[in-house]
């Protein structure tokens, strides 16, 4: 057996191993070389083919109940998405990690961005950070000539009115940082905004929240299985050859491309030109070649675009030795 295989399947015994100790905890626990047991593990994943009979989700849940399994939706204190007529919400409500803490990161965005929650508040109570989320749907948090809902028809103008609300949180609470994502928006049903209008937004926006003086970190965008059938659906369909439903991490010619590209570029390009470092999550979901929709028994996608909360609460390890050196204030 070659050494390779071999490390391969002491990974995938520990995982099997520790699995039901973090699914009944409800997190995983922090461990030094969580990246690179989870790059591992990630190797094992993307050679997956069985689907086993018992997963988190259970499969009795994968046809109606995912949105249930989405960050926080229907633990602790719900969901901190606000819905499309909020325009504000009480912070306390959705205020996280370690709360009395005199250290505060603020998340901004959309879903992708509300999606990390879960790992978020593990990292904020162990490493006494306070986690204040404000986010809403389909709402990218940087300034837009349009605002469009995710139909691409209608109108959102509770969108930039949420957004000059948040900066005002901001700015009068003064957060250490701002950890900030989203997706590329609509600024008309055929026209989405271009990596260069990101690059000009976000730059706008970080001018707007000097008055808080938070350091801004830009979070990367997860791969979306746009096409192809969406977890879990093509996991129910394929319950013995998984591989079937996973995409190539770098798409070749005539390829499904799993990363928006316009996206990946614009938050390149913000890191290059200094204004925020990135916080890059795609080796969370990715193997180096492959991005899978399971690993062992947890299901990393709840739809096409979007994580579960036990993947996310999994790989909360991973995700802190990540943010950890970009929140200390010498970055």
């Amino acid at each position: 057996m070659s050494l390779t295989r071999r490390i391969l399947l002491v990974a995938l015994t520990i995982f099997f191993t520790a699995q039901p100790l973090r699914m009944a905890e409800g997190v995983a626990r922090t461990a030094a070389g969580a990246r690179l047991s989870l790059k591992l593990e990630m190797a094992v994943a993307a050679k997956q083919d069985q689907v086993p009979g018992t997963t988190f989700p259970a499969k009795t849940e994968w046809a109606t109940k995912m949105d249930a399994h989405f960050s926080y939706n229907g633990t602790k204190s719900g969901s901190c998405l606000q819905p499309v007529a909020t325009v504000s919400f009480p912070l306390a409500k959705c205020t996280f990690g370690e709360k009395s803490s005199h250290r505060a990161l603020y998340l901004l965005g959309d879903s992708q961005a509300d999606q990390w929650l879960p790992a978020l508040d593990v990292w904020g109570i162990h490493k006494h950070w306070k986690v204040v989320v404000l986010t809403k749907a389909s709402c990218r948090p940087w300034p837009s000539s349009r605002y469009m809902y995710w139909d691409y028809a209608s109108e959102y103008p509770t969108c930039p009115q949420f957004n000059r609300w948040a900066i005002d949180q901001v700015n009068s609470n003064h957060p250490d940082i701002v950890l900030m994502t989203a997706q590329l928006g609509m600024l008309s049903p055929t026209t989405m905004e271009t990596s260069s209008d990101v690059v000009s937004s976000i730059r706008r926006l970080k001018v707007m929240l000097q008055p808080s003086k938070a350091r801004l970190i830009l979070m990367q965008n997860i791969p979306w299985f746009w096409g192809p059938p969406a977890s879990p659906a093509c996991l129910a369909a394929h319950l013995t050859n998984a591989t079937s439903c996973a995409q190539p991490r770098v798409a070749g010619q005539g390829q499904f491309a799993v990363i928006n590209l316009a996206m990946a570029t614009a938050i390149k390009q913000l890191a290059d030109q200094r204004i925020a470092p990135t916080l890059n999550v795609d080796d969370l979901v990715c193997s180096p070649t492959t991005c899978p929709m399971i690993s062992g028994s947890i299901l990393l996608y709840k739809d096409m675009a979007h994580l579960t909360r036990e993947w996310v609460q999994h790989v909360a390890p991973a995700f802190d030795e990540l943010l950890t050196p970009l929140a200390s204030p010498g970055h």
